[in-house]
């Protein structure tokens, strides 16, 4: 379930002092420049991971099944390698770290 605005507003009151408030990624990726639906994912999650539907809205030139068959490709290939966090599939660049 999405956190609404007013829900991050509230924990962010209440958690503030004590804890560094983390913002869903909403702002838009420039993806003009990539060839394929591929290059496209592993250039964005390098730098920031994201869940699929994310990618999918992220990469609307592409079909969602586009956008599926590019992540099942890259992750057999070892590009790229799926985080779960909260309940939530996020796609990262295979080499990232995170600490668990």
């Amino acid at each position: 379930m999405a956190a609404d605005q007013d829900g991050l507003l509230r924990a962010e009151a209440v958690l503030g002092p004590i804890a560094h408030i983390v913002h869903p990624f909403s702002h838009g990726v420039h993806v003009s420049d990539y060839a394929s639906p591929g290059e496209a994912i592993v250039g964005i999650v390098t730098r920031h991971p994201m869940s699929e539907p994310q990618l999918v809205a992220a990469l609307d030139g592409w079909s969602p099944g586009e956008v599926a068959a590019a992540l099942t490709e890259l992750e057999h290939a070892g590009a790229i390698r799926p985080v779960d966090r909260l309940g939530v599939r996020f796609w990262a660049a295979a080499p990232a770290r995170f600490p668990a």
